[in-house]
């Protein structure tokens, strides 16, 4: 599975991408720090787009929520599921991801050792239970 990770922290990435290998399945990891290094790289190879995505809704420059809304408008890339992650969302934030398409809503905890009990799920899920765009 290829997934693309988009969080302006270099060291929530790498825990994630570790946690992430952890599973069975053969996982592709790819990672942006910011919204529009996101938007770049999926247009750069759209024969290898990410099948699920985790962005971080305080990616700098335009935002994981604005660019899960730039991402979701084009129908090139719509039908990725993205999983929208925060440590500690504002008020409405959780709302306004799902109406602009979001998979699901992921509240980060503080330890690392939590994030990567939670990621190690989702990538179980992702891998071993839904079907996704090739």
């Amino acid at each position: 599975m290829r997934v693309l990770i988009a969080d302006n922290d270099l060291e929530s990435v790498e825990k994630t991408k570790e946690c992430l290998s952890k599973n069975k399945v053969e996982v592709v990891v790819s990672a942006v720090y910011d919204g529009d290094n996101l938007m770049d790289l999926l247009r750069s190879d759209t024969k290898n787009l990410p099948q699920l995505m985790l962005v971080n809704t305080s990616i700098p420059v335009e935002g994981g929520l604005k660019a899960l809304e730039e991402i979701k408008k084009d129908d090139l890339f719509r039908k990725i599921p993205i999983i929208i992650i925060s440590t500690s969302p504002t008020p409405g934030d959780v709302e306004k991801a799902y109406d602009l398409g979001a998979s699901c809503f992921v509240i980060k905890p503080a330890g690392t050792e939590e994030w990567c009990e939670k990621i190690e799920k989702i990538g179980r899920f992702w891998t071993d239970f839904v079907r996704v765009p090739q």
